[in-house]
């Protein structure tokens, strides 16, 4: 629906629907793929599945839209044979309204369409009214004028035109165009407030009267027309509005049965163990937990995503639904974690039991400086059988935005234009003038999103909040998570893409595989349409998420190592990292701009024998006949490519197949239930070997499930329309991101190379080195030749003597800095220091390789610094070996502060006295066994 204020403009566009322009009629859809869309004859000149009509009637033109029914596959397998289209709501309207339309239709005549007349507030039908016209004959090959009476209606209403027929793949198709209410009065009502209405604390509905502001998108439909629970609750934070239909909206769940987990009420049908009969009679989905006596498990507990603080102290409330049947001994507790504290108050606890059915609950939310989770934690004691649920979860609109009424008229009109799904319609921001484009970078980012699959539109709107940047995300198909962008002016564009980072494997967590960075400048017009996929970062195998997996984690567990005879233990690699692709359309055809390739995932232990020669470099195709296949398969999933398809779970989707990434492999979730996904733009998922990264062509994955072996990376590609301005570089350690900006023209510098000021935002002409900038701005000439060092300056030969020593001794030092361990021994008075060491055979000659001025300066960047090996010992550049170090006693080692627990206990920084010869301290880090860090306590 549109604002009930209406200019005779608007109200044309609400009265008449040419589908060239925003239409306000809303179409039925039974599957995640629209039935109806909006197309052109141009876009089925090579369809040889049905006739369609060479020109649209509005326009009488093949470059005109018209409505099209194509109902999915998923839609012609459920039976659904009833589809429809409604108007929006005509307030009233006299003797002389009728509705006029147009008709395409061929093939045989299956269907049969009618006009249903209903009112706003009920579900029956006021009358039903015959459409008449020129008939045809059998196949009906043209448009043809179709015209129904609405007649008098004295109350709100809405037309809706129901077409009834099991339309098969061959069985001919419908289309429908100029969709016009004749002398229909669309309701010229001003909004008449009660006396009970307020401007600051109200929500005006459409028809009249208003709602407190805190009852806004809580789930329950107070305004006549629903528009309080609409699309302006799309516009919450990621999560805020969760009905757990869409999926977990980031909420920490698991498929562990003693865990808190997302389940339907159709799956717990087939199940015995449900207590009760009201959650198997639930529509829908909500997170489910099962607390039986017979388990091992006291408590269980679920968090939500991070939300920003609210803006409002008084108004934001928390709404949810909970159900809770059976025998239970304990308590379900919620809690607020601020961010900014370490304390969680406690918001709500209930004890007891229920009876069969949900309870809805309303909360007062505490002012909250910071942003939050929600925390829901569920304890119980011996005795406990019970059935836990929970659904609905909703803060309020008002925690999040102070004036609702303007935010629903400023969000109303796109997100109608958003129901059709083949027009592109992007948000309401001023189109910058041609000058006030080249001054402007555009960021494109995950959006918050993370995982196999792409972000929603609440999720990129929320993102994007107070940016220049305005997307459009797909919802179906190969476009689903795809962000869809605009050219604002014709130009030369400068495009860097990042490709998303692999995942760590459990036990090979130092340093991840680092996602693609590439750049290159493209010729854009203006209103040119960008598809932007940013990739999401691979999954790390840790910290696992059942208790067996984390032992592994933490070092506690070496299944995987042991590889027991006759058990198939697998699972521990990192996933692949997504691939950021930038693509467009023409004629049809998908075209791809611009792809920076992600990193692969990391295997569950790095391979000893690996060395900096190993590491590959970064690749790129430039031509669009090269391969653009899927990586290689085998235990871990490859990555996904360009064009290609792929029947295996755990590999990475193509991006013609949606780039979603690939699950793990079926012996880790068998034995384990170790999930590690590949992220978002084809990123292959884990096996005990890692993931391959996606590209354009995908990186490999291990054929056997080796525990050392990571997934490559995948290769990166330039369009050859494209002049690549920096080669690849394996630089990003976390999700893709995307850089837009108009590339400068430096024509008129001396060097063609220029750069924008800063501050004045001037262009200034760059010189090659030993020249300066001459007063015109555009040509160099020779620097003047500097003058002897004035008396009592220091010459720059010196001062760079110093800084080469200071440095040469900083590295020293640092190499013979020492490390403690810390294990107490029999005596009390001493204790003996062991150092753990690791053995690289080849440290030294990774030195020299990395002396060596034929090392390609972006492996340096991209590897591991020698010093990152922990724990690190050595001695001048001498490695120490195990009798070398002394035995330090207790007296004379002091911890200062825990800085974390390791797999070989809990870390400390500490100082150790009397070890130089003086009586100075020397700062250590001490690691202490779990099994004596008790009895060594920190003052």
């Amino acid at each position: 629906m549109f604002p009930h204020h209406l200019s005779p403009e608007d109200e044309s566009q609400i009265t008449s629907c040419d589908f060239e322009s925003p239409c306000s009629w809303s179409f039925s859809n039974h599957s995640i793929r629209y039935d109806w869309r909006v197309t052109s004859p141009q876009q089925h000149r090579s369809s040889t599945q049905a006739m369609r009509p060479v020109s649209d009637h509005s326009e009488g033109s093949s470059d005109g839209h018209f409505l099209l029914l194509s109902p999915s596959a998923a839609s012609r397998a459920s039976r659904k044979c009833e589809y429809h289209i409604t108007s929006p709501v005509v307030y009233n309207s006299g003797p002389l309204c009728h509705l006029q339309l147009v008709r395409f239709e061929s093939g045989p005549t299956a269907g049969n369409l009618s006009v249903l007349v209903k009112p706003v507030d009920s579900a029956s039908v006021i009358s039903t009214a015959a459409l008449s016209g020129r008939a045809q004959d059998g196949t009906r090959d043209q448009w043809e004028v179709l015209e129904a009476v609405i007649g008098e209606v004295d109350e709100p209403f809405q037309v809706t035109l129901l077409y009834s027929t099991c339309l098969g793949k061959d069985r001919g198709s419908l289309a429908l165009d100029s969709l016009e209410l004749i002398d229909c009065d669309m309701g010229h009502h001003e909004l008449q407030l009660g006396t009970d209405c307020d401007e600051i604390t109200s929500f005006h509905c459409d028809l009249g009267g208003c709602i407190d502001k805190t009852r806004v998108c809580d789930f329950h439909s107070d305004c006549p027309l629903g528009e309080d629970e609409g699309f302006i609750c799309d516009t919450l934070p990621y999560g805020a509005h969760c009905s757990f239909e869409p999926g977990s909206c980031g909420w920490s769940t698991s498929n562990e049965l003693s865990s808190w987990r997302r389940v339907s009420g159709e799956e717990l049908g087939h199940s015995k163990d449900v207590l009760g009969t009201a959650l198997q009679n639930t529509q829908g989905h909500f997170l489910f937990l099962a607390v039986r006596g017979n388990s091992s498990s006291i408590k269980a507990s679920v968090r939500s995503s991070s939300f920003p603080q609210p803006v409002s102290t008084t108004a934001c409330q928390l709404h949810f639904s909970l159900y809770l049947y059976g025998e239970f001994n304990g308590t379900v507790l919620l809690s607020l974690e601020d961010n900014g504290t370490v304390a969680s108050p406690l918001v709500w606890e209930r004890s007891g039991q229920w009876k069969d059915n949900w309870q809805d609950i309303t909360l007062q939310l505490p002012a909250l400086l910071n942003g939050f989770h929600l925390k829901v934690k569920a304890l119980w004691g011996p005795g406990s059988n019970a059935d836990i649920a929970l659904d609905d979860i909703a803060l309020g609109a008002a925690c999040f935005d102070t004036d609702l009424n303007s935010l629903l008229l400023g969000h109303r009109f796109f997100h109608e234009m958003d129901s059709i799904s083949k027009l592109d319609f992007f948000s309401p921001l001023p189109e910058p003038s041609a000058s006030e484009v080249t001054l402007m970078t555009w960021w494109f980012t995950s959006c918050g999103a993370s995982g196999p699959q792409g972000p929603t539109q609440a999720q990129c709107d929320s993102a994007y909040r107070n940016t220049n940047v305005s997307v459009t995300v797909g919802k179906e198909g190969p476009f689903k998570g795809v962000q869809t962008w605009r050219v604002p002016a014709t130009n030369r564009y400068m495009i860097s893409a990042y490709g998303a980072a692999g995942g760590k494997g459990a036990k090979n967590h130092n340093k991840r595989s680092h996602g693609v960075f590439i750049s290159a400048i493209f010729p854009l017009e203006k209103g040119d349409i960008l598809y932007i996929l940013v990739g999401h970062q691979g999954e790390d195998a840790c910290p696992g998420r059942n208790p067996l997996t984390q032992k592994i984690c933490l070092g506690e567990s070496s299944v995987i190592e042991d590889a027991f005879t006759g058990e198939d233990w697998a699972g521990g690699g990192g996933g692949g990292g997504g691939a950021t692709y930038i693509y467009k359309m023409e004629g049809g055809v998908l075209v791809p701009l611009l792809i920076a390739a992600g990193g692969g995932g990391k295997a569950y232990l790095e391979d000893p024998e690996s060395s900096l020669d190993q590491i590959p470099l970064e690749q790129y195709e430039n031509d669009t006949v090269a391969t653009s296949s899927n990586g290689k398969t085998g235990a871990a999933g490859g990555g996904g490519g360009w064009k290609d398809s792929s029947s295996y779970l755990w590999s990475g989707k193509s991006l013609l197949e949606g780039a979603e990434g690939g699950s793990s492999c079926p012996q880790a979730l068998s034995k384990l239930s170790w999930a590690t996904f590949g992220g978002f733009g084809g990123g292959g998922g884990a096996c005990t070997a890692g993931g391959g990264g996606g590209g354009y062509r995908g990186g490999d994955a291990a054929l056997t499930d080796d525990i050392t072996a990571g997934g490559q990376d995948g290769i990166s590609f330039v369009h050859p329309m494209g002049e690549i301005f920096l080669q690849p570089l394996a630089a990003m350690e976390s999700h893709g991101e995307c850089e837009i900006k108009v590339q400068l023209n430096c024509s008129h510098c001396q060097t063609q190379s220029c750069k924008r000021d800063e501050d004045t935002r001037l262009i200034l002409c760059l010189c090659h080195n030993e020249e300066v900038l001459a007063s015109d701005n555009v040509t160099c000439t020779a620097a003047v030749p500097q003058s002897l060092t004035p008396k009592g300056q220091l010459s720059l030969s010196l001062i760079l003597a110093v800084v080469a020593s200071t440095v040469v001794t900083g590295i020293v030092l640092t190499c013979a800095s020492l490390t403690l361990n810390y294990q107490p021994a029999s005596r009390p008075q001493a204790a003996s220091t062991e150092v753990y060491y690791r053995k690289k055979n080849q440290l030294h000659a990774v030195r020299l390789r990395l002396q060596s001025p034929e090392y390609k300066l972006s492996k340096i960047r991209s590897s591991t610094i020698m010093t990152d090996y922990n724990p690190n010992y050595c001695f001048a550049g001498k490695a120490a070996s195990l009798s070398e170090l002394k035995e330090v006693p207790r007296k004379n080692i002091t911890l200062l502060r825990a800085l974390g627990h390791g797999a070989f206990g809990e870390v400390y920084e500490g100082q150790v006295l009397g070890m130089n010869g003086e009586n100075t301290a020397m700062q250590v880090a001490i690691k202490v066994s779990s099994s004596s860090s008790v009895s060594f306590t920190p003052p």
